[in-house]
């Protein structure tokens, strides 16, 4: 996955499971790492993934990020 905050934002909204884990998964990292900058919307897109997402450690790791996020 790309290190572009923004197409992983939009990646987050894929109608494939996995690429929503992909690209959640890239988005920790950069978090963990320090070098995320969040785009505006993405609080409002991992609050989505908690909602759509058949996967119940997505929904929760969805939601620690966008907690760690605030």
């Amino acid at each position: 996955m790309p290190a572009d905050p923004r197409l992983l934002d939009r990646l987050l909204g894929h109608p494939d499971e996995d690429t929503v884990d992909k690209a959640l998964s890239r988005l920790e990292e950069m978090h963990k790492a320090g070098t995320l900058k969040a785009p505006p919307a993405l609080r409002n897109r991992l609050a989505s993934v908690e909602l759509e997402t058949g996967d119940p450690k997505v929904r929760r790791r969805a939601a620690e990020l966008r907690k760690a996020l605030r």
